[in-house]
C-alpha cells in the first residue's frame, strides 16, 4: 500500500513540475509554449550524445547541453515567438504546437526512433 502512495505522489510531483514549468514560461515571457517538453527531449539527446558517442564524462556533457539548450532557446526566441509577438496568444500557440512536430521528426531523424538508456550517474552496487 504504501509503494502506491509513494507512486502517486512521484507521478503527481512530475506533473506538478511541468505545470510549474508552463506557468514559469508564461508568467516571464506572457507565451504559452507547450514544445518545452520536446525541447528539454531534444536538449537530452545533446547530452545522450555526448555522453555514449562522443564519450564526454557526465561533469562536462552537462554544462555543454545546458549552453546547447541555451542557443536552443535563443533560436526558437529569434525564429519563432518574436516574429509573432504582437500577435494575438492563439497565434503564439499554434506556432508552439507545430513546434513540437518539427522538434520531434527532427529528434527521430538526427538521433533515431529506438528507445534508448541514459546512461547512469552513480553505478550502485547493491
Amino acid at each position: 500500500m504504501s509503494q502506491v502512495i509513494v507512486s502517486g505522489i512521484i507521478t503527481g510531483s512530475l506533473y506538478a513540475l511541468a505545470a510549474l514549468g508552463l506557468v514559469l514560461i508564461f508568467k516571464t515571457s506572457d507565451v504559452v509554449n507547450f514544445s518545452q517538453g520536446e525541447m528539454a527531449m531534444f536538449c537530452t539527446f545533446i547530452a545522450y550524445t555526448f555522453m555514449t558517442f562522443i564519450g564526454l564524462p557526465y561533469y562536462i556533457a552537462f554544462p555543454l547541453t545546458i549552453v546547447c539548450a541555451g542557443i536552443l532557446g535563443v533560436i526558437v526566441y529569434r525564429l519563432i515567438i518574436k516574429p509573432l509577438s504582437k500577435s494575438n496568444v492563439l497565434s503564439i500557440m499554434i506556432a508552439t504546437l507545430g513546434l513540437i512536430m518539427i522538434l520531434n521528426g527532427l529528434a527521430g531523424n538526427l538521433f533515431g526512433f529506438e528507445t534508448r538508456s541514459f546512461p547512469k550517474l552513480i553505478n550502485a552496487k547493491t
